[in-house]
């Protein structure tokens, strides 16, 4: 369909059309959408008849008397309102099956009707949920950005449900109440006051007898007495639900305590005694001075994990890199053993203080949940990127050399490898909480660039970035370092058959979760979004089996090798201002048709392949090579073998060579070559006297062909 099959049909469903330029999702210069958006068909043939302008739908209108309401659900830029609009269900807030478009970028736009327009924003509904509404439009279906089209589907527009209404037009009085806050509530005696009304005076909510407004009022009334939501839900479940009839799930509290502090119209602490007397001012130039226990709040946090208690530290390193360290009990008073406060007469340990506040900052476990929002509860090990993305990308010098060394000499110029190499990289940083079952490893000689594009994508993570030249960091018994790693490359690495490597490796590839144990503490499990890269110029990189399926393996070539000023120019202009702009070029890179958990089928994978076969297929594989049974005193292909005289040209193979580990026993050999060789048969033959088992063996070019299906490759065959 052209763009005005597109328009008129729109019009034709209510909708009221304005013209986009092509391309773009802005309105010509000129173009007065509130006043020229129409349904009007001789309009819209003069707008787009013959164009390829994309469509603009002004969501202030539809049909004659309605306004629209688009919730719009936004997967770019770190957002995931696909996750947020979930949150929404689970908590009650489910919208209606309605009309849907679906955008260039992923996203969809959700379409209601409703009697007059509401307020539009951003993050309206929570991260990654707009509201486009009065004064605002939409790109419409039919118009193209870039390689995306937005489509609609032709499900009825449902109407707005009244909790949709409701909370777009609270948006507006929303940022008034969050602000108003009495000044001076102490935390901890705003705590007391809130315990003491709940176990002393606050109803209880009792089903059937407005439970649900019993909730609201008792989680308003401790809001008045100025304890902040986190405490107040905390407080209400530890204190008065245990009592009410039944009691709340501790998440449909949640739900209750946060519209009481959405939807309150006082200021937090109104009721609070500190509300009567106003604080002194702080002299002009004197230091802000911040509450201790919120001091530490800054930068400690209380933590159960793996059934024991630890504090985190939010710090940072010597560069100013931020790190977390985990500390004990312990070692945390031992670092504040020498910073006191009076209270009352009593001289107490300020750490001891905090431990022992309802104010300290606390949580019942540790996740790692990249690019997304964790339960309160829950401390997130995500901190985000390193660097906010550009506006747009411009083609800036650093990214493009990024981009000649991916696809000029890490992939060689295949076209369709460069595309999924650095869709692996995109898909990190588009969609950071799926976890690849590929890992990257990239062999080649000494200059030649391979840690050019893993370090300048490491960089953009931060703390979520891991490179290392030391085995201990794979194999040690203390893997901290793992809990918040996205990408932990091995640095010239090499393999020699070592055994406890090649299963930590392939479950770091593969496994869902790290079983994390720091030095001196209860061991606990996180999530598992850790992608691997391996490094190295050594023949055998990696354990690869036949039908290997985890490493994509590039070999980088010699195009750049030993030009220390282009690698220093890349670097140096990433490090100028390039990596926001590396950063948009991998967020907008489109993954349509790219596979992450495929990895490519490359000659350097082949040759890891044969380098980690076993020694029977090694000498199978030579046997194919030379046109012979390599061992035995044939001097050509044979058609037949007698079955010991196979096994003795193998021992004999193994032998010569020094093999001495992973040698089959002989019962095993016929298994293994049938692995390889599915056309061998065995049968009795005559032999003199004698019947012995022979190998009935398909000619030469028939047993290649059979190799190359079991090795998952095609093989060039020396003539």
């Amino acid at each position: 369909m052209k763009s005005i099959d597109y328009a008129v049909k729109l019009a034709k469903m209510g909708f009221h059309i304005f013209p986009l330029l092509s391309d773009r999702k802005t309105p010509p210069k000129g173009m007065h959408f509130k006043e020229s958006a129409t349904r009007s068909v001789t309009a819209l043939v003069g707008w787009f008849d013959n164009t390829d302008a994309n469509i603009g739908i002004f969501t202030e209108k539809f049909g004659d008397d309605k306004a629209l309401i688009v919730v719009d659900v936004d997967v770019k830029d770190g957002k995931n309102g696909e996750q947020t609009l979930l949150k929404l269900e689970l908590e009650g807030f489910e919208l209606p099956e309605t009309l849907a478009q679906r955008t260039a970028n992923g996203g969809r736009h959700l379409i209601f009707a409703s009697d007059a327009p509401v307020r539009p924003g951003a993050n309206v509904l929570g991260k990654g949920l707009d509201i486009r509404s009065g004064g605002s439009y939409i790109v419409g279906a039919g118009s193209v950005i870039g390689s995306g089209a937005y489509t609609i589907d032709d499900t009825p527009i449902a109407d707005a449900p009244d909790w949709l209404i409701e909370r777009c037009r609270a948006v507006k009085e929303k940022s008034t109440v969050e602000a108003s806050i009495v000044e001076g509530v102490d935390h901890d005696r705003a705590a007391t006051r809130v315990i003491k009304y709940l176990e002393t005076e606050a109803p209880l909510s009792i089903e059937g007898q407005g439970g649900d407004e019993t909730a609201y009022r008792v989680a308003a009334r401790c809001k008045d007495l100025g304890i902040n939501e986190s405490g107040c839900a905390q407080l209400m479940y530890d204190h008065w639900n245990e009592r009410c009839s039944p009691p709340w799930a501790y998440v449909a509290l949640l739900v209750k305590v946060r519209n009481a502090y959405e939807y309150g119209h006082e200021p937090q602490g109104i009721a609070a005694p500190e509300a009567e007397f106003k604080p002194v001012p702080t002299p002009p130039g004197a230091p802000q001075l911040k509450d201790p226990i919120e001091a530490l709040n800054d930068r400690y946090a209380f933590v159960l994990a793996g059934g024991g208690a630890q504090v985190l530290w939010e710090t940072t390193d010597a560069n100013g890199k931020y790190k977390l360290d985990h500390l004990s009990l312990g070692a945390f008073h031992a670092d504040f053993a020498n910073k006191k406060m009076v209270v009352g007469k009593k001289e107490q340990s300020i750490s001891q203080l905090w431990l022992e506040s309802k104010g300290r900052r606390s949580y019942a476990g540790i996740v790692f949940m990249p690019g997304q929002q964790a339960p309160d509860r829950f401390y997130n090990l995500w901190k985000g990127f390193q660097y906010e993305p550009a506006e747009r990308y411009t083609n800036h010098p650093a990214v493009e050399q990024f981009i000649e060394h991916a696809r000029d000499n890490v992939c060689r110029g295949d076209v369709v490898l460069f595309k999924w190499l650095i869709g692996y990289f995109a898909h990190l940083v588009q969609r950071p909480w799926e976890k690849p079952l590929v890992a990257l490893v990239f062999r080649g000689g000494k200059g030649v660039g391979k840690n050019a594009l893993v370090e300048r994508v490491g960089t953009l993570l931060g703390g979520h970035f891991l490179l290392t030249s030391n085995r201990r960091y794979l194999i040690g018994n203390f893997n901290g370092h793992l809990e918040n790693c996205l990408l932990f490359t091995l640095d010239e690495a090499f393999w020699s058959g070592d055994k406890q490597a090649e299963g930590i490796i392939k479950d770091l590839i593969t496994g869902r979760e790290h079983i994390i144990e720091h030095k001196g503490e209860k061991p606990y499990s996180v999530d598992n979004r850790t992608r691997v890269c391996i490094i190295g110029n050594e023949e055998w990189l990696v354990p690869a089996t036949h039908d290997e399926r985890r490493f994509a393996v590039f070999d980088v070539g010699d195009g750049r090798k030993q030009d220390r000023e282009y690698f220093q120019s890349m670097r140096e202009g990433m490090e100028k201002d390039g990596y926001p702009h590396l950063l948009r070029y991998l967020m907008d890179f489109d993954l349509t048709g790219i596979d992450i958990n495929l990895a490519p089928v490359t000659n350097a994978l082949l040759d890891q392949k044969n380098e980690s076969l076993d020694p029977l297929h090694q000498w199978w594989l030579d046997c194919l090579e030379e046109e012979r049974i390599v061992g035995s005193e044939f001097g050509g292909w044979p058609e037949d073998i007698e079955c010991e005289r196979f096994r003795a040209a193998f021992k004999r193979y193994v032998k010569d060579r020094n093999v001495r580990s992973r040698v089959p026993e002989d019962r095993a050999i016929g298994r293994l070559i049938k692995q390889c060789a599915p056309g061998i048969t065995k049968s009795r033959a005559r032999r003199g006297d004698e019947l012995p088992y022979v190998y009935h063996v398909p000619r030469v070019e028939i047993s290649r062909t059979d190799w190359e299906k079991f090795i998952g490759h095609k093989v060039r065959w020396e003539q």
